[in-house]
């Protein structure tokens, strides 16, 4: 079969094969300029990670295929939480992506609990954002209480409410503990 090249790239074509190194937009293909003369140095969040499409691996499926779980397995187990659980729906919450399909969180858990606790521990982590200290406390304050309070925290050398909070907070409890108070 006698192939066809293209005049602009020199790509070999098939039969009535159209070259895409002209793109509609007028767009070179890359083969036909040097990156240096073309890359846009003006924005340094330009790069590659950012331009390129994000794969979301599926915990359900990665978790079946690294431990080499039978899909029949899985659908015991998630189906003892939910009955109507099936093959079907596993196929699809294993292909997510393609059908807008997620394995609820308890559920999930419940697998990582069977074949995989040391994941759930990592998880469990990450979801609680990785802190060592877990226990926080809030409140709530009008907008111009909250600025002027802003602004006497920086005034007085913190440079975040975190900071503050946490010396005025251990402060108070210092001062509890020497007065006898628990």
């Amino acid at each position: 079969m006698k192939c066809k090249k293209c005049d602009l790239c020199g790509a070999n074509l098939d039969f009535g094969e159209k070259c895409d190194c002209k793109k509609e937009n007028g767009q070179p293909h890359a083969n036909e300029n040097s990156p240096k003369e073309d890359a846009d140095t003006s924005n340094p969040d330009n790069s590659i990670p950012h331009k390129s499409k994000i794969i979301k691996t599926n915990p359900l499926r990665d978790l079946r295929i690294s431990k080499k779980i039978p899909a029949k397995e899985i659908i015991e187990l998630v189906r003892a939480k939910y009955p109507k659980y099936d093959k079907t729906l596993q196929s699809k919450c294993e292909r997510g992506e393609e059908y807008g399909v997620e394995l609820r969180k308890d559920a999930m858990d419940a697998l990582y609990e069977a074949y995989a606790p040391e994941e759930l521990e990592k998880l469990k982590k990450k979801r609680r954002g990785g802190h060592r200290l877990t226990c926080r406390i809030t409140c709530r304050l009008e907008d111009d209480e909250y600025n002027r309070l802003v602004a006497c925290i920086k005034e007085d050398g913190f440079d975040q409410m975190q900071a503050w909070l946490t010396y005025i907070v251990r402060n108070y409890l210092k001062a509890k503990s020497q007065k006898g108070n628990p």
